[in-house]
Parts: structure tokens; sequence; C-alpha cells
């Protein structure tokens, strides 16, 4: 969920030049990359497809289209 609002709060900063917005995006992010962390150390098929879809968004996240 995390990697969800860090992209989407990166948009809206993007969208409205709001510094505040844009520093919620990196916290989000940090929570996000955190997440992806621990649930790389405990990798298994109960949540590999939500680490699949965490990386893939933060890898949205991390390029400028």
């Amino acid at each position: 969920m995390d990697a969800l609002l860090s992209l989407a709060a990166k948009h809206v900063a993007q969208l409205s030049d709001s510094p505040a917005v844009g520093n919620m995006s990196l916290v989000y992010n940090g929570d996000a990359l955190t997440g992806l962390q621990q649930g790389m150390n405990s990798f298994g098929p109960d949540n590999a497809n939500a680490l699949l879809a965490a990386s893939i968004t933060l890898s949205w996240r991390a390029t400028d289209w």
C-alpha cells in the first residue's frame, strides 16, 4: 500500500508543485522500501505476488517518464 501511496503522492506533487506532498511521497517511499526488504526476508508463496507488485510500483516511482 505504501508503494501505491508513494506513486500517487509523487504524481500529485508534480501536478501541484507542492513541496509538502513531495515530502509525503518520500516518506511513503521509505516505508515501502522498508516493507519490501522485510518481505524479502520472509519470501515465499504467500507474499510473492505482493512483493512483485510492490517492486514494480516502486520501479515506476523511481523513474521519471
